[in-house]
């Protein structure tokens, strides 16, 4: 799994996920960002990881997108907007960092997300 950070050509941060799998059949890409669309049998996981991802990312002004890996694998990738210098200068106040640094893990595969 590969995970990168980068700056946007407007300057608004994002950063990608990407893994070496099998990838995401083409003919299922325009679904996967539907609420309860899984591939996976009954009864494993319920098909809303990627749904609320995007709701949320929506939600912030972002975007997120998937991109096809070559030879093989999936990328996705999230942009979000910058803070601009004009909301820190009218007073917003920004949180104060604690010096430790967060990771939001999303996987619906436990074993997966408790080895990030």
């Amino acid at each position: 799994i590969k995970v990168r950070s980068f700056r946007g050509d407007r300057g608004n941060p994002g950063f990608s996920v990407e893994d070496n799998g099998p990838g995401i059949p083409e003919a299922i890409r325009s679904r996967i960002f539907e609420s309860y669309f899984t591939t996976k049998p009954v009864g494993v996981g319920t098909g809303i990881g990627l749904s609320i991802s995007k709701s949320i990312i929506e939600r912030h002004n972002g975007n997120v997108w998937f991109e096809e890996v070559q030879p093989r694998g999936a990328r996705f990738v999230v942009q979000l907007p910058a803070i601009s210098a004009g909301m820190i200068a009218a007073g917003e106040s920004q949180p104060r960092s604690s010096g430790l640094r967060h990771a939001l893990i999303i996987d619906d595969e436990p074993d997966v997300a408790g080895s990030l």
